[in-house]
């Protein structure tokens, strides 16, 4: 923690970053600590307490697959100063030269004006920042110094590891592995979790989609894609892969007496939420040829109750077989679901109860007017 280096410590690491954030903040030069407003009579101490760092014309290099980035910085002298951030990024892959983006703004330490932050995010996938410069101009004077604190990262997602390509000649899979090292956010839990880009003689093909991932339409044996996660950061470092031959098998069947939502089966981790009336299904995550599958009703449906014939098998093929009957459950006139207690002394009652149990074997049951004495 930034809290734990005592003050007046030179340090070139700027501790205190999130647990998931993979890397640190380093600095060229030495960076002072004090701690605000403890030891610190400027006019930070209206507007800031803590940790803050003091250094001349510093270069911060960022963490890996920083997307975002902000630190509040003032002149460490008593003029009105310009301060300088200038963040430089560059784009995984890409030849050109590094981007560049420099902004200014004036400060008076002897103004409650707020203390200036510098905040800089990409907009290009695999786009990072990878370092900032601060410096000040020392309002004409000696001391060009920097003051900053208050720093604030996103950290896309490292590279997902492939687990397994499949082409049937038609349609190609990707089953990933997330990455371990999500960065600053979680992988997003929509449509655009997995991205994945293929070149060929179509051109470019881009496609986006949850686990596994589809290829994208046109992808072919033998082409090379890369395969990226997403998270509320951006787009993360990419897996290149190599489409393979090879067929993997979808697990599925059909569905008779459904009528209610609600119905939710899973295959192991896969789940697969099924629509009222419908007639099949298939997971969306098909699995390696040999691979057991074990297909069992997660949640029955409302006013239904669902069973599986077939479920369990190994997957030499794609899965068509499996069997998932729906029946609706009785209800009493009332609404009540189950069946209505019938008094026993009911003249009717009896009878039922004699004949019954007749058939069972036992004849020497006599019909009295009552069962009570």
């Amino acid at each position: 923690m930034q809290t734990d280096v005592a003050d007046y410590t030179d340090i070139t690491t700027i501790p205190g970053l999130p647990n998931h954030v993979d890397g640190s903040i380093t600095s060229n030069v030495p960076l002072r600590k004090y701690t605000l407003p403890s030891t610190w009579d400027q006019t930070w101490q209206s507007q800031i307490s803590g940790p803050i760092f003091v250094g001349s014309d510093i270069t911060l290099t960022l963490p890996p697959r920083t997307t975002a980035f902000h630190v509040y910085a003032s002149p460490n002298g008593s003029a009105t100063s310009n301060i300088t951030a200038i963040a430089t990024s560059s784009v995984v892959g890409a030849p050109t030269s590094p981007l560049v983006e420099a902004v200014t703004a004036t400060h008076d330490p002897a103004t409650p004006d707020p203390i200036p932050g510098f905040g800089f995010y990409t907009s290009l996938p695999e786009e990072y920042i990878t370092s900032v410069r601060l410096f000040s101009d020392g309002g004409g004077t000696a001391h060009n110094a920097v003051a900053m604190g208050l720093f604030g990262i996103a950290q896309a997602p490292a590279a997902p590891t492939v687990a397994a390509i499949g082409h049937d000649g038609t349609h190609g899979w990707v089953h990933i592995t997330p990455p371990q090292d999500m960065g600053t956010h979680s992988i997003l839990e929509r449509s655009q979790a997995y991205v994945i880009t293929c070149e060929n003689s179509l051109g470019m093909l881009t496609t986006s989609t949850m686990n596994p991932v589809r290829l994208p339409e046109g992808a072919a044996i033998g082409d090379k894609c890369i395969v990226s996660a997403w998270s509320d950061a951006g787009q993360g470092d990419g897996a290149e892969i190599i489409v393979a031959a090879g067929i993997l098998h979808t697990i599925g069947g059909s569905i008779t007496g459904l009528t209610a939502s609600g119905l939710t089966l899973a295959n192991g981790e896969n789940v697969l939420f099924v629509s009222s009336n419908a007639t099949a299904f298939r997971f969306n995550q098909p699995v390696q040829p040999n691979n057991p599958y074990n297909v069992t009703i997660q949640t029955q449906p409302t006013g239904q109750t669902c069973t599986v014939t077939n479920g369990q098998g190994q997957a030499t093929a794609d899965v068509t077989d499996i069997q998932i009957h729906c029946l609706t459950d009785l209800t009493t006139p009332g609404g009540a679901t189950g069946a209505t207690p019938v008094p026993l002394n009911a003249p009717w009652a009896i009878g039922l109860l004699a004949a019954a149990l007749g058939m069972f074997g036992w004849r020497h049951v006599q019909r009295k007017k009552s069962l009570t004495r």
